[in-house]
């Protein structure tokens, strides 16, 4: 019965116009940063990354958010002076829900005449709403208040600065500290279905534009082998807040384990490694010593926690080093 009642406050709101805070919240947002600070792009030097997130929430709930993400970010640095890009992609569902994101995002960065690395770049796409209802009310019976099924695609923009001190030490990962500051949703569409129901209000969905303030320090040392990362991220809707921290000890850029709050919502338990890396002497490419696998576990502590069984996260990285300008060399019979 419980279910059944989180389910109709879950679809209550797909009658009318509907207004929530719809940008996803990841366990690993430290790997994600792209889809919503697009001056977060490609922070691995010289090389280009893909990145796939997929996080089932609530389990064993019918109708709880399933989200995946997947981008792909490179430095072009090399080819392009202190230019990097990217594309995102993501789906969100939830219920009758779906949402899809696509984004291109382009950065310069201010490192050459800074002290640090300022970054600043903006993110343009398009964002889609549709919801497909499955409603059963008996067949000689038909209810105007059901939604009907719609689907609206409309332009989507973001924009935010990043700025970071990379660790000094080759055999360390990351950056010894991160300040970004971004919004998403600019334009903040309204994708009305052009249906309205029994009362005359349209059916649709108004997006909102959301703050991002993110952050992070890495204590390095911690062990003679390994370092202390520390990571948050504060999101809102301008109506709602929410903060995630996040604490991981990485051995040897190979191995990590640590834990994730996020306010009012779960605690998480996190995991990852580069398997290939630590099969010394394994016969496997060395490209692939540059693949992490991740996988995060959250217990939910709101009134959720009575009938959910935690949310699942996977997490898979790869990064390729992108080869540089090659240098052309002429020769002319005269100076030989």
């Amino acid at each position: 019965m419980k279910k059944q009642l989180l389910l109709i406050a879950l679809f209550a709101g797909t009658v009318g116009s509907s207004f929530a805070q719809q940008d996803k919240v990841l366990t690993h947002f430290m790997y994600d940063r792209t889809t919503v600070n697009p001056a977060a792009t490609a922070l691995t030097r010289h090389s280009i990354c893909g990145t796939f997130i997929y996080r089932n929430q609530w389990d064993k709930i019918n109708g709880a958010p399933n989200s995946g993400s997947f981008n792909v970010e490179a430095d072009l640095n090399q080819q392009l002076p202190h230019f990097f890009a990217g594309i995102s992609f993501f789906q969100d569902m939830i219920g009758f829900n779906r949402q899809n994101f696509a984004t291109l995002n382009l950065g310069y960065s201010f490192e050459a005449i800074l002290p640090f690395d300022l970054r600043i770049g903006a993110g343009l796409g398009i964002m889609n709403h549709s919801v497909t209802p499955n409603w059963l009310p008996p067949e000689t019976l038909i209810d105007e208040n059901l939604t009907q099924p719609f689907s609206r695609t409309g332009f989507d923009a973001n924009f935010g600065l990043y700025a970071r001190h990379t660790l000094e030490n080759g055999t360390r990962a990351g950056d010894k500290w991160n300040f970004g500051i971004s919004m998403t949703h600019l334009p903040a569409a309204n994708l009305e279905s052009g249906i309205q129901n029994s009362a005359g209000i349209p059916l649709g969905f108004q997006s909102a534009r959301h703050i991002y303030v993110m952050g992070g320090y890495t204590m390095t040392g911690i062990t003679p082998t390994g370092d202390l990362d520390v990571q948050f991220m504060t999101q809102s809707d301008l109506i709602e807040w929410s903060t995630q921290i996040s604490a991981r000890y990485i051995h040897k850029n190979m191995v990590y384990g640590g834990l994730n709050f996020r306010s009012e919502d779960m605690i998480g338990l996190m995991a990852g490694v580069k398997p290939f890396a630590l099969a010394d002497n394994s016969g496997f490419p060395p490209a692939l010593n540059r693949m992490l696998i991740g996988y995060s576990y959250d217990f939910s502590i709101n009134q959720l926690s009575n009938i959910s069984q935690g949310s699942h996260e996977i997490f898979v990285r790869y990064c390729h080093p992108l080869p540089g300008v090659p240098m052309t060399i002429s020769k002319h019979p005269r100076w030989l």
